[in-house]
């Protein structure tokens, strides 16, 4: 029995994330297939080196696929794969990986609309010659909303114009070991980004230095930050909240080393804050409680709806935890808390990854 290809696709819409049930539905019959292989590449990630090992034509290493595999599936394809493509990850690993000149296979994929890439963890020019890639396609990506950098070592003016190929990006991220300052002038952010994910070891400072000095100021409405970035009074992270903190809505601080660092993070400018996630990698001791105490006491925004605090092994500190939560149970009776939703005290084990957690809430 045939079915209505309005039945079929709801069908495979209903598998769209069991990758081998949408590659068994690719199979039954050509009216199955196009609905697959949208599902099966629309989001595709790809590594970029060596010590790959081989299952089949496309080799599969930790959820990363082998380029240049993918890329001989896709020439024998009968159809536009590239076509489908709307998200794209790209780790490249090893020296002279970039310079392979890969992506600018992709320059089809005229419905990607996020794209990640990691560079290999070493000294180089890889920015610079992924900028004259992305350069060459950007074009044919003016989809795109979304771009995420991870980098070893890379000058600020190389970055700024990486990120100048993407004029309708509204979400960036930048994680990276060091940032070299740059003398002289530098391109201006697209207008549209309102989210802003920095996690850089070193020099993470010149970026909002930049930003400071541009004739508009970039406003953002999601701000993530980690600890290596210096906040203390008069450094640019400071000066650029005590500037455009009322635009900001949403702040997330990620902690790896000093859970000391949340009095220094300036939420009194984020009058408008909304959303307020603190997730410490770092486990607690014995004035963990009056640190939270005090950057909740310097939240000036009423609009506060949530408040999600992580705190690594906090639950082996049975006394840290107990005087946190009777802390912050004074602190949130303050009539500035009335319109909290929802409050998360939790954290028990270490993440497997940045930005990753296996906590449970108490």
């Amino acid at each position: 029995m045939k079915l209505l290809p309005e039945v079929s696709d709801c069908v495979i819409d209903h598998l769209s994330t069991d990758k081998t049930a949408l590659k068994a539905c690719g199979l039954a019959g050509r009216q199955w297939l196009p609905r697959s292989r949208f599902h099966l590449f629309r989001e595709v990630r790809l590594r970029v080196g060596p010590g790959l090992a081989a299952i089949g034509s496309i080799r599969d290493v930790e959820g990363y696929l082998d380029m240049e595999g993918f890329l001989e599936v896709v020439d024998a394809s009968s159809s536009d794969i590239f076509a489908t493509i709307q998200r794209l990850a790209v780790t490249y690993v090893g020296e002279r990986s970039v310079g392979s000149e890969h992506l600018l296979r992709f320059s089809p994929c005229f419905q990607l609309q996020h794209l990640n890439v990691q560079l290999p963890r070493h000294q180089g020019n890889d920015a610079e010659v992924l900028h004259t890639q992305l350069a060459s396609v950007a074009n044919n990506w003016s989809s795109l909303s979304s771009f995420s950098l991870s980098f070893s070592i890379a000058s600020l003016s190389v970055i700024f114009d990486i990120i100048a190929c993407f004029p309708r990006l509204e979400q960036l991220t930048l994680l990276g070991q060091k940032m070299d300052d740059t003398i002289g002038s530098l391109a201006a952010l697209p207008p549209r980004i309102r989210s802003l994910d920095t996690g850089i070891l070193r020099g993470g400072e010149f970026f909002f230095r930049h930003l400071l000095s541009l004739p508009t100021l970039p406003l953002f409405r999601v701000l993530k930050l980690d600890d290596e970035m210096d906040m203390r009074d008069g450094a640019p992270i400071t000066e650029y909240l005590q500037c455009a903190g009322h635009a900001v809505q949403s702040v997330v601080l990620e902690i790896w080393t000093y859970l000391g660092v949340l009095e220094h993070l300036a939420v009194q400018h984020c009058t408008q804050l909304r959303h307020l996630i603190i997730q410490s990698y770092v486990g607690p001791f014995h004035n963990v409680s009056a640190y939270l105490s005090n950057l909740l006491s310097a939240v000036t925004s009423s609009s506060l709806s949530t408040i999600e605090i992580e705190i690594v092994n906090l639950r082996s500190w049975p006394h840290e935890l107990a005087a946190a939560a009777n802390g912050l149970d004074r602190t949130l009776a303050h009539p500035r808390f009335n319109n909290l939703q929802r409050f998360v005290l939790c954290g028990d084990a270490l993440p497997l990854a940045r930005g990753a957690t296996d906590a449970s809430e108490s």
